[in-house]
Order: structure tokens, then sequence, then C-alpha cells
């Protein structure tokens, strides 16, 4: 049984690139293994206007939440003010104050969830909304969005 937990522990530190720091601006990007060739990938700007859902840590289990986003600015494919769905892989390596409502994020985001060679439980509160759903492979707050502290 530990041998097991430690293969999945290892499965998954391995999968996941968590907190990597982008020139003094701290971000979170996760690697996954899908040849990118295949999967659409864009950079948006979004603000979180659903209440952020963090999950319990990742480690024994693999979580992923659901939150929902307003487009504010898109390279292609979605167009300013659309609702849409993002799945953020173990959401809670961002941080307990990371997930704001009304805070604005430039993700990176895949039209497609990503193969990780393990399954994973997803918190999905908008599954029976009919609106697009994303998986964020990166995501930084958007500078100077939400109130002043």
């Amino acid at each position: 049984m530990l041998i097991m937990r430690l293969v999945l522990l290892m499965t998954v530190y391995l999968s996941l690139t968590a907190m990597v720091t982008d020139g003094g601006n701290s971000s979170s990007r996760i690697d996954f293994t899908n040849d990118e060739s295949v999967v659409f990938m864009t950079e948006t700007v979004v603000e979180l206007i659903g209440p952020p859902h963090l999950t319990p840590d990742c480690g024994y289990f693999a979580f992923e939440s659901a939150m929902l986003f307003k487009v504010v600015q898109s390279e292609k494919y979605m167009s300013e003010g659309d609702s849409v769905v993002m799945i953020f892989r173990c959401p809670e390596g961002y941080g307990p104050d990371f997930f704001e409502r009304t805070r604005q994020y430039v993700v990176e985001l895949v039209d497609a969830a990503p193969e990780t060679g393990f399954g994973w439980s997803t918190l999905n509160v908008y599954k029976d909304a009919k609106l697009r759903t994303f998986w964020a492979t990166s995501c930084k707050p958007r500078f100077f969005s939400g109130p002043l502290r």
C-alpha cells in the first residue's frame, strides 16, 4: 500500500509543475503529456464571475475544479463578454486567496482534457450548463484588476 501511494505521488509530482516563477511574477503552470499540435491552445484574459471552487489538497487523489469566468480579451475563438467554464487541476496549489471573484487573470487554455496517465476527480457544478469548457494550463493575475488594497 505504501509503495502504491509513493508511485501515485511521484506520478503527480512528475506530471505537474506548480508555482513557476516568471521573471519575478509568480504564476502557475501545469505541463501535460499531450502533443500540443493536436490540442487548440489560446491565451485569454478572463474575469472570475462565479465563486471560486477549491478542492482538497492533491496528493493521494488528483482533483480538478471548474470555475465560471467572463472573457475580457481573447486571441481567437471567443468574444468579449462570453461566459466560459475553466477547469483547473489542483487549484489549491495556486494558494488560498489566489482566486477571487471579479479579479482578472491571464490564462492559457486548451479545449480538451490533457492526458496525464491517471484519473482525476472533478468538481464541476457547471456541467449541465451549455457553456464552452476549457482546461487551464497556466494562470496568473492580470495586474491592476480588482480593488486596490
